[in-house]
């Protein structure tokens, strides 16, 4: 897992093969989200990432960046070697 700053990620969001996905709940997303994010609730993203091929640019966030991380391992766990976590998540994109 590589953690990365809102300059890397507004980079990787350049390219189309990186997809970027929100961890959060349905209800926090619906308040707002980062451009072009994915609903995948953290406790659901194996189930989310079923047909992802696990060598995909994966970038994940949360609020804070606890839940990604959680994520992100649980990612990791079933052999997918590139995901990243937006470490200052939602409240740090408000900023």
């Amino acid at each position: 897992m590589t953690i990365i700053t809102k300059q890397e990620l507004l980079e990787l969001q350049k390219d189309p093969q990186n997809f970027v996905f929100d961890v959060r709940e349905e209800d926090e997303y619906e308040q707002g989200h980062i451009p072009q994010a994915i609903l995948a609730p953290w406790h659901s993203i194996i189930e989310r990432m079923a047909g992802v091929k696990p060598q995909t640019p994966i970038i994940l966030y949360c609020n804070t960046g606890i839940r990604a991380q959680k994520a992100a391992k649980m990612l990791e766990d079933k052999n997918f070697t590139n995901v990243s976590v937006y470490r200052g998540g939602w409240e740090d994109w408000n900023n």
